[in-house]
């Protein structure tokens, strides 16, 4: 049976509602991308705060919700040529 099709019967199993329990590799992974988390927050909380100290603008936000993005495995793509920050409420108002 190939992996990815039991990878999808276990989804849909999970998604019925039928009980389940993460193997040795799913509890490493798990372990290994809250291990990440708590490094990305300790890495990109004092430069922001750092930053805010200084009257600067913070780009750090930014850069820390993009690495936790990753981090839980979400992959952005862009497609065309990105607004600046204030092209939404522009456009909102």
């Amino acid at each position: 049976m190939p992996a990815r099709h039991f990878q999808a019967e276990r989804r849909a199993a999970a998604a019925a509602g039928a009980d389940w329990a993460l193997d040795l590799a799913g509890m490493l992974r798990l372990s290994g991308r809250v291990a990440m988390l708590i490094v990305a927050i300790l890495f990109f909380v004092p430069l922001h705060y750092l930053w805010r100290l200084l009257r600067l603008p913070s780009p750090w936000p930014r850069m820390f919700l993009g690495t936790v993005g990753r981090i839980v495995g979400a992959r952005a793509k862009t497609i065309g040529t990105p607004g600046s920050r204030r092209s939404c409420a522009r456009r909102a108002g």
